[in-house]
């Protein structure tokens, strides 16, 4: 919901950096 500006490029990419944030953060921690 922060970038909803960059909603428009990253229309599906959003939810996929997401998960992999998620993942890495999991991986990290």
């Amino acid at each position: 919901m922060r970038h909803r500006n960059g909603l428009r490029k990253l229309n599906r990419t959003s939810s996929h950096r997401l998960a992999m944030l998620r993942n890495m953060t999991v991986s990290l921690l």
